[in-house]
Order: C-alpha cells, then structure tokens, then sequence
C-alpha cells in the first residue's frame, strides 16, 4: 500500500499506522503532486462524520476488512473531533 493513494481509507490508515504524522503526509502530497492541500486537510475540510460514514459503506459493500475504517477514524468520530 502506497501512502499516496486516496481511495478506500488507504491514506488514513498510513497515518493510523504510524507511516507518519498526518501534517508530514500533507506536506509529502504537496510536494509530490504540486496539490495546495494535502489529503488530511481535505478530510477535515469535509468533515471526518463524512469520510467515516464514506469508509463504512466502502467496508459494508466489500465486507473485506482492510476496507473496515481506521481505529483512530472511529475513536475521532466517536468522540466528535471531526473537524474544524
């Protein structure tokens, strides 16, 4: 798994893994894809509720469990840090 793919929770998941920090994913995207704003960002620009909700029906239609949302995608939704 590439920590650059955007696509089923992937990027959520390097940063739930310990690949990196959240902010050293934002800057590496921005510089390697010339993007103003790193996927992090755009998640919390929507809004964390959205993308959890989002990776559930990924996880509920594929019923594999690499789909299944991050851990500290659902502690954040669960506690409400879902964004600014």
């Amino acid at each position: 798994m590439a920590c650059g793919v955007l696509l089923n929770g992937r990027v959520s998941t390097c940063g739930a893994g310990g690949f990196g920090d959240f902010r050293d994913i934002d800057r590496a995207w921005m510089v390697f894809t010339g993007m103003t704003y790193g996927p992090f960002f755009l998640m919390d620009l929507v809004g964390l509720d959205v993308i959890f909700a989002i990776e559930k029906v990924y996880f509920l239609e594929s019923g594999d469990p690499r789909d299944e949302p991050p851990l500290a995608l659902k502690e954040k939704n669960r506690t409400r840090r879902i964004g600014p």
